[in-house]
């Protein structure tokens, strides 16, 4: 997943100081990165807790979602709204994944712990994901 992004990295280096690939090129490495993450998450899932399914499953949605933004601010490279999108699903995807860790490994000694097999926690997370979409 990392080599996939170092490449979109360096792609993005690439684009910037105007070296001759094909157009478009930044799109195609980042949606290429994207599906990888996707589904390396997607077959991360094998042996898990129910709320640990459930966070990766709702991460899943967002690592779409933002392979669709960027797919259509390749097709309209000019909309503002396609750009904000895109930002505003990256964020979502990043903040969900800081949550996830925070979630599954509580950072303080002490601090709630989360029961992995309840069906109302589960439910909280679910809530929890739906509140941060109108962050």
């Amino acid at each position: 997943m990392f080599s996939f992004f170092g490449v979109n990295a360096i792609t993005d280096m690439l684009v910037y100081f105007k070296w001759p690939i094909p157009p478009n090129m930044e799109y195609a490495s980042v949606i290429l990165a994207l599906m990888c993450e996707y589904l390396l998450f997607m077959f991360h899932l094998h042996g898990r807790t129910d709320l640990d399914v459930l966070l990766h499953t709702l991460l899943l949605h967002a690592i779409a979602a933002c392979m669709v933004a960027f797919a259509l601010e390749l097709k309209y490279p000019d909309s503002i709204l396609c750009a904000l999108r895109r930002a505003y699903f990256i964020l979502l995807q990043g903040t969900w994944f800081w949550l996830i860790g925070w979630i599954l490994y509580p950072p303080f000694e002490g601090s709630y712990r989360w029961d992995k097999d309840d069906h109302k926690q589960m439910m909280i997370a679910t809530m929890i994901f739906t509140q941060w979409l109108y962050f």
